[in-house]
């Protein structure tokens, strides 16, 4: 499946086969033929800023009560079908309309169907979706707590591993993006996405290819510019030792955009969180076109049975809110390490680095931050988590800075 991004999809840069078979021991319990497991899960959390503001921070404390899902349905010995889903409810105590809606769907719920086309053809149908409310993925938003939206993402890969070290993908998917609140309706749209992939395994654990993608996108108003993008790269995955992976890949991007979108500059403000001085309607249309490299490189390091930890860092491009698209560079870090047969201690650092490509006004963004937890499984069904969180973003716009704390408790009940 595709990411919402312009980048080339993570999903068709895979140099190993593409497996959509959930891990046998992710599923615990069984009716007849089926598999599956479910988690009740539970939390609360203190938030110091909720709505990512410099001036008039508020805070709140948010309660959120969820159940985890994951089935698979085998079909025959060779098809298989899976349904995995998080859904759960968010409610914000002191401020109970902070959210669209009180409703969440975890990213990474799915209902997908393998099946297998001969002896060398595997294909996978799927449909993915979500419902998210946190503004905190979109590094141009501040003084914004309403941020619901929906996502759909629905298609088919095919695979086709010739069993002498050649891999061929395929991908098509058609996306949805649909917002909760009336502010942020110009971001509605669709795209058709297709993507491809070759590898070939030159040695055991070390993979070598190509990949490329191409997409249209269009909005439901003219309120921002459509586009046609494309892709062209290549990539290197290799286990260099037992305890060391490198993965990279770099390639090419372009996209055209249409020009002259008409937007009411009343979004801008809510967007903005502050007053630009606009006209109310006129035409603000970002008309930069796209022409850049993207790579990114990750390096994943097994000190001990105990301790992993990875260094990720990159560029990428993703498509803008009030712009036709923004550029991130951007640096990752993050540990997991098992303190004993029962406490787990994992954490993550990143630092990003954004530019908008036009609109009203281009904004250059550095946010950095990252987060703490430590769990600790009290029995085979029950575990739990306590979390901090930070992040914070600097602008080069007005009122547009902010920082923000987090606190936790989790409990996770696994049946």
């Amino acid at each position: 499946m595709l990411r919402e991004t312009l980048s080339t999809p993570s999903s068709t840069s895979t140099t190993s086969p593409v497996s959509n078979t959930t891990n046998a021991t992710d599923y615990n319990l069984r009716v007849g033929p089926v598999k599956f497991s479910a988690d009740l899960v539970a939390g609360v959390e203190y938030i110091d800023n909720i709505s990512y503001s410099q001036v008039n921070r508020e805070s709140d404390e948010v309660i959120r009560l969820g159940l985890n899902i994951l089935t698979v349905i085998p079909l025959t010995k060779l098809n298989t079908l899976r349904f995995d889903m998080g859904v759960g409810f968010v409610r914000y105590l002191q401020h109970p309309n902070a959210t669209s809606n009180n409703v969440f769907i975890t990213p990474g719920s799915q209902l997908s169907l393998d099946f297998f086309v001969g002896d060398y053809l595997k294909a996978n149908i799927h449909d993915a979706f979500d419902i998210r409310q946190d503004p905190v993925d979109s590094a141009e938003l501040s003084n914004v707590t309403n941020f619901g939206r929906f996502t759909n993402t629905a298609g088919i890969t095919l695979t086709s591993d010739l069993h002498n070290g050649l891999i061929l993908t395929g991908e098509y998917d058609h996306f949805n993006y649909v917002s909760f609140n009336d502010d942020f309706n110009y971001l509605d749209r669709s795209a058709e996405q297709f993507a491809a992939s070759i590898s070939y395994q030159i040695r055991p654990r070390t993979f070598i290819g190509a990949d490329g993608g191409y997409s249209i996108t269009k909005y439901d108003d003219n309120g921002l510019n459509g586009s046609d993008s494309y892709t062209v790269g290549a990539f290197l995955d290799t286990t260099i030792t037992p305890y060391f992976r490198l993965v990279l890949h770099g390639g090419y991007q372009s996209a055209s955009f249409d020009t002259g979108g008409t937007v009411d500059a009343g979004n801008y403000d809510n967007i903005r969180g502050a007053p630009l001085g606009l006209p109310t309607t006129g035409t603000y249309g970002d008309r930069y076109s796209l022409s850049t490299f993207y790579w990114n490189a990750t390096l994943n390091n097994r000190l001990n049975a105990y301790l992993t930890h990875s260094l990720s860092l990159g560029r990428e491009t993703d498509l803008g809110l009030i712009s036709n698209y923004v550029k991130v560079d951007y640096i990752r870090y993050n540990l997991a390490w098992r303190v004993m047969s029962n406490i787990t201690l994992a954490g993550d650092v990143f630092y990003d680095h954004d530019v908008e490509s036009g609109g009203p006004f281009s904004e250059r963004i550095n946010r950095y931050g990252g987060d703490i937890s430590l769990g600790v499984q009290f029995n085979r069904h029950l575990s739990g988590a306590m979390h901090y969180a930070y992040i914070q973003k600097d602008s080069d716009a007005n009122l547009r800075d902010y920082y923000q704390n987090r606190v936790g408790l989790d409990v996770d009940y696994h049946f």
